[in-house]
């Protein structure tokens, strides 16, 4: 569930790594690129919107031509993947235009 974050007040912030966690900032266009591997000692992950255009989810590379999305995340809020859902495929992302997504992934 996306958490709310007004944009008068959001922040790009750095956060330092640690033990088990990942951070990566990546920027998304309207070509749908993976930004999380495969990894089996994933045990969850978190994505923050940093910038203005929406961002949208999918499982496959193919997600935006065969309407496979499955998220939507609004400009400066929060997406997290349930920590006990057992997911550890690829994840895709794509945007409306130029926009960032910070990844945070734990381990």
């Amino acid at each position: 569930m996306p958490l709310y974050s007004s944009p008068e007040t959001a922040q790009v912030t750095q956060v330092a790594p640690v033990r088990g966690m990942n951070v990566n900032s990546v920027v998304l266009s309207t070509i749908a690129i993976k930004i999380l591997e495969a990894d089996p000692t994933r045990k969850g992950f978190s994505i923050f919107n940093a910038g203005t255009e929406p961002i949208t989810l999918g499982l496959v590379t193919d997600f935006v031509t065969n309407n496979r999305s499955f998220m939507e995340i609004s400009p400066k809020a929060f997406y997290e993947w349930g920590f006990n859902s057992g997911f550890c495929g690829e994840l895709w992302a794509r945007a409306d235009g130029d926009t960032i997504a910070q990844i945070f992934s734990f381990s």
